[in-house]
């Protein structure tokens, strides 16, 4: 469903509300939250970036949320960042700014949230994941506690492709899961992967002709658990697997704002649009200018 304006209704006593880029029902104790820009396979706009990190946090004291399920409408999960929106804030200079600066009572900065505000949430998130999985629609994904993908489901981390380093949290989200060489051969490469090498890399949690089914499956046995002891057991998990967040956080930006409108990332994104090979300019002269 498409609208303009927020709104919102209850029926059932089940709390429902639209965004312009997401869909949002809470259904007995489930959170559903759609990404809905499908004409665009949702990719991540300005509206998207701040719409998550709302719900996010809306969720983050809801108490009769138990699980969330992140899924997207259309042919895909999402399949980046939308080009269109984050030229602009290169061009206006807005973009250092936005990306310095962590949000008020966070360690993420407004792009960052969108990711990791699943990561925080006290209770489980699955990611239900089909078609494109791709940049910082990935990012997002691996910011849940699990992934369910369909077969025909693709990966990538393709940052690079653009001139930029993926800066939406992955430095916390993605050492739980796989090792520096693995993350450094898709990082640098940018390829993409199917769904059965994500599974045997350890990036998704199962396949699933329809990951949405799937994934409200694990959600109905995680409601038959005592929501005191799963709310512990994120708790735990996290700090096993967490280094320092809020410097891995911080670094991300500070790297990130190196790269992003000079003139080397400038020539990444021209090239790729006019299906060339890059013409790049030495580190060494970058760095030197």
């Amino acid at each position: 469903m498409k609208n303009k304006d927020n709104y919102e209704i209850f029926i059932k006593g089940d709390f429902l509300k639209m965004y312009n880029t997401l869909e949002f029902m809470i259904e007995g104790g489930i959170a559903n939250v759609r990404l809905n820009r499908p004409e665009k396979h949702n990719a991540i706009n300005l509206d998207m970036f701040r719409e998550l990190g709302e719900v996010g946090e809306f969720l983050s004291t809801n108490e009769d949320v138990r699980v969330v399920i992140l899924s997207g409408n259309g042919k895909s999960f999402c399949a980046g960042i939308d080009l269109e929106s984050m030229g602009k804030l290169t061009q206006n200079g807005s973009f250092d700014e936005m990306a310095l600066k962590p949000l008020k009572g966070s360690d993420s900065n407004f792009f960052q949230r969108a990711a990791t505000i699943w990561y925080d949430l006290p209770v489980p998130v699955i990611a239900a994941v089909h078609g494109a999985c791709l940049g910082g629609g990935m990012q997002i994904s691996l910011g849940c506690d699990v992934r369910v993908a369909s077969p025909d489901a693709s990966f990538s981390i393709m940052e690079l492709k653009w001139g930029i380093i993926p800066d939406m949290g992955i430095s916390v989200t993605l050492p739980r899961l796989i090792n520096y060489e693995k993350a450094m051969e898709l990082t640098m490469t940018n390829r993409k992967f199917s769904a059965n090498e994500a599974v045997n890399l350890g990036i998704v949690s199962k396949l699933a002709d329809s990951p949405i089914a799937q994934s409200r499956l694990i959600a109905n046995e995680i409601l038959k658990k005592s929501p005191d002891a799963i709310y512990q057991l994120k708790k735990l998990y996290k700090a096993a697997w967490t280094t320092n967040k809020q410097e891995l956080l911080k670094l991300e930006a500070n790297l990130q704002t190196t790269l992003m409108g000079g003139e080397n990332q400038m020539e990444a994104v021209a090239a790729n649009f006019s299906n060339r090979v890059p013409i790049f300019k030495s580190m060494k002269k970058v760095i030197k200018n």
